[in-house]
């Protein structure tokens, strides 16, 4: 996943900027509004963010796939029940369809891990990992906290290991895997 990270880093930034890095007011450039929020604009960073995730994940699959064939998961929509304690599996067919009946709040409380690596069970969890894109480099990769929603006031980090009971780890180009309690 590492050398997935610095490929797709590496591809993009080659692709956009000449092989460079960007700097720091090329990330923080407004380049296109939010589809889902008319009032948002969505900077550079963001847009790079999504392109290199896209191929750190198409590397991924291809990489475990042939390592560890039906032992991993991609993106997989994950329910914690605070009542009994127990995470729950959340089927892309089901959040498409909540999605498209405007039943999106249902997905609230729900997490989506970039990687999982499962036993062949996806409940069965033994490692969780997400990809994190600094821009400009010089950042550090930090979890995304959340504004608002059931999660208010946490971040990634917290929450996947209070649904997945297990340290989660951020996986950045030009660095180590850090897991969850060093990146605090």
């Amino acid at each position: 996943m590492k050398k997935c990270a610095d490929q797709a880093d590496e591809q993009v930034n080659r692709k956009q900027f000449g092989g460079k890095s960007p700097s720091r007011s090329q990330c923080q450039e407004e380049v296109e509004q939010d589809p889902c929020d008319r009032n948002r604009r969505l900077t550079r960073a963001m847009q790079l963010g999504r392109e290199k995730h896209r191929l750190a994940l198409q590397c991924t699959a291809e990489k475990l796939g042939g390592l560890i064939p039906g032992r991993f998961s991609l993106e997989q929509r994950y329910r914690g029940d605070p009542r009994t304690g127990k995470k729950e599996l959340v089927s892309p067919e089901e959040a498409r369809t909540l999605l498209q009946q405007g039943c999106g709040d249902e997905l609230a409380g729900t997490i989506v891990p970039d990687v999982v690596i499962h036993s062949g069970d996806p409940l069965e969890i033994l490692a969780v990992y997400d990809f994190k894109f600094p821009c400009p480099e010089t950042n550090s990769p930090t979890w995304r906290a959340y504004e608002q929603g059931p999660f208010a006031g946490s971040t990634q980090g917290k929450i996947y290991f209070a649904i997945l009971n297990i340290v989660p780890n951020l996986v950045a180009p030009l660095r180590e895997i850090i897991p969850w309690l060093k990146s605090q």
